[in-house]
């Protein structure tokens, strides 16, 4: 049996926000695309199947974690006046993905 996400099949890109930030400038400070969704075309090894098993696919890409402060200016100073806790984002290859057999 193959596992194959074809041409046109698509990854969720997640950006995580806090204190009104919006996704595109997140996505500028983490140099990623501020997109919702990344095109995927791969296929991967066939594998023999058990019975009552399926072979699935999962995107591969490069998680981030980090935090976003706001910040107030006053008397010519800069302050923190809060911080978020742990972000994350998730940004997906183009042409990658890992395959493993799983329970239906």
């Amino acid at each position: 049996m193959d596992c194959s996400l074809n041409q046109g099949s698509t990854a969720t890109r997640s950006i995580g926000l806090g204190f009104g930030a919006t996704r595109g400038w997140a996505a500028g400070q983490l140099n990623i695309s501020s997109s919702s969704t990344q095109n995927v075309s791969v296929t991967c090894s066939k594998r023999k199947v058990p019975k009552g098993k399926q072979l699935v696919a999962y995107p591969v890409g490069v998680r981030y974690k980090y935090k976003i402060q706001k910040h107030m200016t006053g008397g010519g100073k800069d302050y923190v006046t809060g911080t978020t806790g742990w972000l994350y984002a998730f940004n997906p290859g183009n042409a990658r993905v890992a395959c493993d057999i799983k329970s239906f």
